[in-house]
């Protein structure tokens, strides 16, 4: 017998939902970067998990963006791919921050999902970072009175501490039914231009600083082999002010020498290849709010 299901993560920005779908899946299918927001669009992943019962379960991950009060068409469309994620899936993911209590944004999240009949599980992330572990039991019973979640997990996802145990929750839920084929292909290998992009977007959110990588979107515009097995990329950074072209260069080129090394020596990683990348800074006048342009990179 075969399971395979859909779970979709949902939380506010910044509780740690690509850290833990990257940490279940070993690789690195989603960026991570300490400010928030940092994930755009929903991000699958898969893993599949031998349960006790000597059966083969597939959970497919959809890492969505951080749910936020919206200010402009980007996170507009950041807000759609959380409801898009919550059309097909087959369990809900909610996690929060075990350092943080039950908030007003942290109510306002819920309300997404909480008239859903799907299953519904909170994982109450980042135990490592409380002093008393007490704590959480605190946190448990407040979001135990709402009376919505089927199941509660206290997890850290950077220390893996609990995830197994998380998984073995979720996987009570998936239905049976035939696994997806995904002929084999690693997840972010069936995207290379997206993936590529989101590791440059990473670096841009890392070494630039205040609200410049907000403002920032990076489009792949060329990857191709060349001699020697190497792998040629060529990518533009955009960003919305002509001011904002300064900050990304760096002072003789040094910040977007840096962000491209960085970018570079990680995907030469991944990928077990020689890479060779590009970087151009383009001004795209208020291009958060553009609707064409967000649809023409991928971002609706």
């Amino acid at each position: 017998m075969e399971k395979s299901g859909f779970v979709s993560i949902i939380g506010k920005p910044n509780v740690g939902k690509s850290t833990l779908l990257n940490n279940i899946l070993n690789i690195k299918a989603s960026i991570v970067s300490p400010k928030p927001q940092t994930t755009r669009v929903n991000i699958y992943g898969y893993t599949i998990y031998r349960n006790k019962q000597n059966e083969d379960v597939q959970i497919i991950f959809i890492d969505t963006p951080g749910y936020h009060k919206p200010v402009n068409q980007l996170s507009e469309s950041m807000i759609m791919q959380v409801l898009s994620s919550l059309q097909d899936t087959d369990v809900i993911l909610f996690i929060v921050d075990a350092t943080n209590p039950l908030d007003q944004q942290d109510r306002k999240t819920i309300e997404v999902f909480q008239n859903s009949p799907k299953p519904k599980i909170l994982a109450i992330n980042k135990i490592d970072k409380l002093k008393d572990r007490k704590v959480v039991l605190n946190t448990i019973d407040e979001y135990s009175s709402l009376n919505i979640f089927d199941q509660i997990v206290p997890i850290s996802a950077l220390k893996k501490e609990n995830t197994d145990k998380l998984i073995e929750v979720i996987e009570k839920y998936i239905p049976y039914r035939k696994h997806i084929d995904f002929d084999n292909v690693q997840p972010f290998l069936s995207n290379l231009r997206f993936y590529v992009s989101e590791i440059i977007r990473e670096k841009l959110f890392n070494y630039t600083h205040q609200e410049l990588p907000y403002k920032t979107a990076v489009v792949v515009e060329k990857i191709e082999e060349r001699k020697n097995n190497v792998l040629y990329i060529s990518a533009t950074i955009f960003v919305e002010k002509e001011s904002q072209k300064s900050i990304v260069i760096g002072k003789n080129g040094s910040m977007i020498k840096k962000i491209g090394t960085l970018a570079r020596e990680e995907l030469e990683f991944l990928l077990n290849k020689k890479i060779y990348i590009d970087l151009w800074v383009k001004e795209k006048e208020d291009w958060t709010s553009n609707e064409s342009f967000l649809k023409s990179i991928g971002y609706m």
